[in-house]
């Protein structure tokens, strides 16, 4: 079943309020400055709802394979002579979606998302970030 949230804001930073990314991706950085990064990883991919606070957990994911963030077609009406700004839904095959997914994590629970990867995508790692510590 195709859950569908229209998200065509998620391009306007300027109603953000960006204190809990901060947060988490302070709180990364940190944790690989004290311990590096874990073996095997190439990158952290930290993914934040807006709803989160500082207060939100912070889950480590796999990256999905689905794609869910679809942009609308243009009318065919529209002036070519003018900007457009295309709008975003973001759609979820939640039959199909893979357990412990990013999406999941972020659309569906509304929890900050880290997934370690490789290039190749999700790292195979033991890695937890760690608890928060009050900085």
């Amino acid at each position: 079943m195709a859950i569908t949230a229209q998200v065509s804001e998620w391009r306007t930073f300027g109603a953000v309020d960006w204190t809990a990314v901060r947060h988490f991706t302070r709180r990364l950085a940190r944790q690989v400055l004290d311990e590096g990064m874990p073996d095997g990883v190439s990158v952290l991919n930290l993914n934040v709802p807006r709803s989160a606070t500082i207060q939100t957990e912070l889950r480590k994911t796999v990256q999905s394979r689905q794609p869910y963030y679809v942009r609308s077609r243009p009318s065919s009406g529209r002036r070519l002579d003018e900007p457009y700004q295309f709008a975003v839904e973001a759609v979820v095959d939640w039959d199909r979606l893979e357990p412990g997914t990013d999406i999941h994590a972020v659309i569906g629970d509304q929890v900050a998302s880290v997934t370690p990867l490789t290039w190749r995508m999700t790292a195979d790692t033991d890695w937890m970030p760690r608890e928060a510590d009050g900085g």
